[in-house]
């Protein structure tokens, strides 16, 4: 079980799993969770290229799982001015 699992409380839930996105995630139905849910989405290399990109921190994706079939995609990208400190 993932962090991110313990603090969203899904350690409960039976067959379910969230972690970050891998290269490998995109050939068990991440693009096809892509087509379904904007009418022009990423390609693949777009994909490959932010995942290589998550090294630097501004960017997250997660996906989430379900009996071990990709079920759902989190895209977020953190913004940060230069020089801020938080």
């Amino acid at each position: 079980m993932s962090v991110l699992e313990r603090l969203l409380g899904r350690e409960h839930e039976k067959g379910f799993s969230i972690a970050p996105l891998r290269k490998r995630d995109l050939r068990h139905g991440i693009l096809d969770i892509e087509a379904a849910a904007y009418p022009v989405g990423w390609s693949h290399n777009v994909f490959v290229s932010e995942i290589d990109q998550m090294r630097s921190g501004t960017r997250h994706y997660v996906v989430a799982r379900q009996d071990g079939r990709h079920r759902w995609l989190c895209r977020a990208v953190v913004c940060r001015r230069r020089g801020a400190r938080h």
